[in-house]
């Protein structure tokens, strides 16, 4: 997966640029069908982060959200995954299934995972002030909603996890890809581009088997439609 492997080298590069010596990483979406490997990339990336895992449903936001308009003792997700923990630096998995969360619930989580504003997070029911600037999320849901689009507008990056196909397929996608991102005279070493065509046309053909052409003309589409012409 180009498209995630190149999101978190740049989160390590970043750490190293900012003379960090702690891993974090900008807000993740996993969107797929259940069964293709959400979660166990989120733990995966835990592993390979040497940081602590801590997994939540959407409903405990939810929850948290309606609470903290009351005022109440009610403690969010990712202060409870510190404490758990003793770690600033969690990762906090949420598990969004198949359903979306309330405007408000969606707005609380969006505060929640926009570090540019979260370095002092005040919760008006524990009367303190929260860093929660450090904590990387990983949201897994089914499909895309209005909850997903508040994450994006916070720097949220939504991948694709598509169902295996077989390796000929795959190849023969990645190359049409790669064709695609070199018109113009680009280089096919731009990872980000690559991977945003190929998690296109993943997600597009999730089940089916298109002839060269459909690939091409659709890869084509999606680089126009994103703004890299030819």
């Amino acid at each position: 997966m180009l498209d995630l492997r190149s999101l978190l080298a740049d989160a390590c590069h970043a750490k190293v640029m900012a003379g960090r010596n702690w891993f974090g990483h900008p807000p993740i979406v996993l969107v797929g069908e259940p069964g293709f490997g959400r979660g166990a990339l989120a733990h995966r990336i835990a592993d390979l982060a040497g940081v602590p895992l801590v997994a939540a449903a959407g409903a405990e936001t939810e929850a948290t959200a309606e609470d903290v308009g009351l005022r109440t003792m009610n403690v969010p997700v990712p202060i409870l995954a510190m404490t758990l923990t003793r770690c600033a630096n969690p990762i906090v998995l949420l598990d969004l299934a198949d359903r979306d969360l309330t405007p408000l619930a969606s707005r609380r989580l969006a505060e929640m995972l926009d570090h540019t504003r979260t370095g002092r997070w005040l919760h008006e029911g524990l009367r303190c002030v929260f860093d929660l600037s450090h904590v990387s999320w990983i949201v897994q849901a089914s499909r895309r909603s209005p909850t997903i689009a508040a994450i994006e507008a916070v720097g949220g990056r939504v991948i694709h996890v598509a169902a295996q196909t077989d390796v000929r397929e795959d190849l023969r996608r990645l190359s049409t890809a790669q064709e695609v991102a070199r018109r113009g005279g680009r280089s096919t070493t731009e990872p980000h581009l690559v991977g945003d065509i190929l998690a296109e046309l993943q997600r597009r053909f999730l089940r089916d088997s298109p002839s060269g052409r459909s690939l091409w003309d659709y890869a084509v589409a999606f680089a126009d439609e994103r703004g890299v012409g030819a």
